[in-house]
């Protein structure tokens, strides 16, 4: 755990560099800047990964949000906007709420922007900085750090932006992927917007994932 937090305040000071830049040039799709939506949590069975924030904090604040470290709480447990609740219903299907009480979240960009759209355009106003590069090396140390022993990608853009691996996976369920990342399973879905395109394909999936890794473990999981 000590490791885990030495990363994420590395990552802070880092991360707040980048903030401050893009706050100062008033860039008109930045929306602030958040790195964690849950707290720390060392090897959890799950961990989350969208593209990037979107801007429901500054709709209903009317700033930009600035959060570099964890939170008390997972947001997904407690708040009631369309992903949260779509992946509730998701884990409860699975029959996997217990395990989502102690995941974590955080996306593979830590800028917010109103959409997708608005991200790539942010992003590649800041080319100049490796702003790419930098986040493919912030995600993947948190993802050392963090060692989870599953990886749910939040979308199509989020697992191809991890894996390097193109949507379609044969075998699955429609809009459900799967890969391996450094012996880690990686499942991704499709989405549009924050609806899940196919819940009952992806429970399914996580079910089947978390019992081989159940398996593996002959039933404990701290190994």
């Amino acid at each position: 755990m000590e490791k885990l937090i030495e990363v994420a305040e590395d990552l802070k000071s880092k991360v707040e560099v980048f903030h401050e830049i893009l706050e100062t040039n008033s860039n008109p799709h930045f929306r602030g800047t958040q790195i964690f939506f849950s707290p720390l949590i060392k090897r959890p069975t799950f961990l989350f990964i969208g593209i990037n924030p979107g801007a429901g904090y500054f709709n209903d604040r009317d700033q930009n949000v600035k959060r570099f470290s964890p939170l008390q709480n997972f947001e997904y447990l407690h708040y009631n906007y369309q992903l949260a609740t779509e992946t509730r219903k998701v884990m409860k299907l699975a029959g996997l709420t217990k395990e989502l009480k102690t995941a974590m979240k955080i996306n593979y960009f830590f800028f917010a922007t109103k959409d997708e759209s608005s991200l790539y355009k942010l992003l590649n106003s800041q080319k100049d900085k490796k702003v790419y590069y930098h986040s493919r090396v912030w995600v993947e140390r948190l993802i050392e750090a963090i060692d989870p022993k599953i990886i749910i990608c939040e979308g199509t853009s989020a697992f191809h932006r991890l894996t390097g691996v193109s949507a379609p996976t044969s075998n699955l369920p429609d809009g459900v992927y799967a890969s391996i990342l450094n012996g880690r399973d990686i499942v991704g879905y499709s989405r549009l917007r924050s609806f899940i395109r196919n819940k009952e394909g992806l429970s399914e999936v996580l079910k089947e994932k978390f019992g081989n890794l159940v398996d593996s473990h002959e039933g404990d999981l701290s190994k």
